[in-house]
């Protein structure tokens, strides 16, 4: 996850002194999923776009054996404990009109859709977030 931002990660109350970060991991992709499952208890991944169902499925005993969690952004094939789709649906803070996009970022509102085997029934949450980070 090269993209991922570490500065609004920090501000998101993670302690950077316990964060692993592999930007690219490359073909062995699921041997450093593994490893990072062995070692952390919370593993945020972002799946190749090919990831072949055998290996999810032993990602996924993996993470049970080791009572992990493990959060694929961008999809997962099959095996997963509960999915969130998000959308955003507002900006505030913005300029608009003659001045659009210009201004400050104050907060974005997101649709959050948990299904799966975590949840009895299909609902959707709502959030706002100040300064464009804190909120799920």
């Amino acid at each position: 996850m090269p993209d991922l931002g570490l500065l609004a990660a920090s501000e998101a109350g993670i302690e950077l002194e316990r964060f692993a970060l592999v930007p690219r991991p490359g073909k062995q992709w699921g041997d450093v999923v593994a490893s990072l499952i062995d070692g952390f208890d919370v593993v945020l991944v972002r799946p190749p776009a090919h990831l072949k169902a055998g290996l999810a499925r032993r990602l996924v005993a993996r993470v049970r054996e080791r009572q992990a969690v493990l959060v694929g952004v961008g999809g997962w094939p099959e095996g997963a404990s509960m999915r969130i789709d998000a959308r955003v649906t507002e900006w505030a803070g913005l300029g608009a009109g003659s001045e659009g996009g210009t201004g400050h970022l104050r907060a974005i509102r997101r649709d959050l859709r948990p299904t799966g085997r975590l949840f009895r029934t299909d609902r959707e949450v709502s959030t706002a977030g100040s300064h464009g980070v804190r909120s799920a």
